[in-house]
């Protein structure tokens, strides 16, 4: 009637009767040889710095960047205008 849910290692798949202890979560379950790996990569990547692209370079450089950006962004704004206004001013005339 009730049915027995065999539990595992989410991670290694083995059954609890084959760890020393079994940790369960939210739907998962975590041995204690999952957890020394886990924690072991953990400690090796704890000196290592994470790369990403918002840290490269300094704050000025970055702006400086945005900046060109910008004004590359302005000078197309402005060249679609331009024509318009100066339609809309030889028409006045």
């Amino acid at each position: 009637m009730f049915l027995r849910k065999r539990l595992a290692c989410s991670f290694c798949g083995k059954n609890a009767a084959e760890v020393s202890k079994l940790v369960a979560g939210p739907k998962v379950y975590i041995c204690d040889a999952c957890v020394a790996i886990a924690r072991r990569i953990i400690d090796d990547s704890v000196g290592a710095t994470p790369q990403s692209p918002s840290t490269s370079g300094t704050i000025w450089q970055r702006f400086v960047g945005r900046l060109s950006r910008f004004r590359v962004w302005l000078r197309f704004c402005v060249s679609r205008l331009c024509p318009l206004r100066n339609d809309s001013a030889a028409s006045a005339v």
